[in-house]
């Protein structure tokens, strides 16, 4: 990262406003693909959980596991 994310957070919320639950794309080390409907999208943080979200045309679920501590 050539920035913080503290950086980052500064300047996003001059503009726009975050909310618990919120999820903010930091970048990738490869080409991202396209989302597509019906996808599953996985974010894991070690020692918090993953958020499992299934991503529909005209809806998203979304799936809380947390982890065994």
């Amino acid at each position: 990262m050539i920035f913080g994310i503290s950086d980052y957070l500064c300047k996003m919320t001059k503009y726009l406003t975050l909310y618990p639950g919120d999820v903010i794309w930091m970048g990738t080390d490869e080409v991202p693909q396209n989302i597509k409907d019906g996808d599953i999208v996985e974010i894991e943080i070690t020692g918090i959980g993953t958020l499992i979200t299934l991503l529909l045309k005209n809806k998203i679920i979304i799936f809380y596991v947390r982890q065994n501590q």
